[in-house]
């Protein structure tokens, strides 16, 4: 009767020792497990982790769309974001949060490997249509941006991470277009995925595609030019990187309204920073360094 009783308890024990240690019971599946069967999800710099730094940190940190910076830097990065003091837009969701340890606990993988596929038969799924963003920028953007509308930006040749930045700013509400919400409207749908597409192909498009608008003005550009080595040049002297975009030859009107908007804190975009550069400037300073920049088209009429 003992050794019976002794023999039962030893399983019980034996039992929940090895339900608690079983390792599935600690797995996320989410990050474990892509929506096909037999495959293993990797989580990638280039799929999983950039675009969130695209999305919430690259409009001051311009570093952090490169890869081997945010390797090399990434315990005090993470260790900023878990804590929820970056981004400034507010902490970041929980699985987020989890996603950048769990490619951190992955050894940093950048681009995905060829997955392991197990030998059981998956149905052969049907093929997405192909997205092309060359019609959709033909579509949506060459009406407004192509035809030197007063007021509107050329966006053609800008940085791909600074175009990615601004239309996901539309896309979350973050930035407004003032014009029957047009541009909110356009990329509303379109996914992280086709906006990296969408910003690459406006990037690899001669920025001379877009009709040129040199204004007549009387503004003072031999002034404007004083005031842009000063204040600008450091990071907007030159073709445009990371998320500092090309000025020279950009619509006036434009520029003014911009620079207006980040003294007003009126801007998504890093108006805090933006503001320290343009304090103590008076509105007409702001239209004589528009007027200069706009007077430095590269492109011919």
């Amino acid at each position: 009767m003992k050794i019976t009783y002794l023999t039962v308890l030893l399983s019980v024990l034996l039992i929940s020792c090895n339900y608690k240690s079983n390792p599935v019971d600690n797995f996320d599946p989410a990050l474990q497990e892509s929506a096909t069967p037999g495959l293993k999800m990797e989580i990638t710099w280039d799929v999983d982790i950039k675009p969130v730094f695209q999305k919430n940190c690259i409009a001051c940190h311009s570093k952090f769309s490169d890869f081997e910076y945010v390797k090399t830097n990434f315990d005090g990065i993470f260790k900023r974001i878990d804590s929820g003091t970056m981004p400034m837009s507010g902490k970041l969701s929980k699985t987020v949060i989890t996603k950048l340890a769990a490619w951190r606990d992955g050894k940093f993988v950048q681009s995905a490997s060829a997955p392991s596929v197990d030998p059981t038969p998956v149905p052969t799924a049907i093929p997405e249509p192909v997205f092309d963003a060359q019609n959709v920028i033909e579509q949506q953007c060459t009406g407004c941006h192509q035809t030197g509308m007063a007021g509107v930006p050329n966006i053609y040749g800008l940085p791909v991470d600074y175009l990615a930045a601004e239309m996901n700013h539309y896309k979350e509400g973050r930035r407004q277009d003032g014009v029957m919400f047009t541009m909110n409207r356009i990329v509303k749908d379109f996914t992280d995925e086709q906006i990296q597409v969408i910003a690459q192909a406006l990037n690899e498009t001669d920025k001379c595609t877009a009709t040129v608008n040199v204004d007549t003005h009387s503004d003072d550009v031999k002034r404007g030019a004083t005031l842009f080595k000063l204040k600008c040049a450091s990071c907007h002297a030159g073709a445009g990187t990371f998320a500092f975009p090309w000025l020279k030859g950009q619509d006036r009107q434009y520029l003014v309204q911009t620079m207006l908007s980040f003294i007003a804190d009126e801007s998504p975009r890093p108006a805090q920073q933006m503001k320290a550069y343009l304090r103590g400037l008076k509105e007409q300073d702001i239209r004589n360094i528009a007027a200069f920049l706009n007077s430095q088209s590269e492109c011919k009429k």
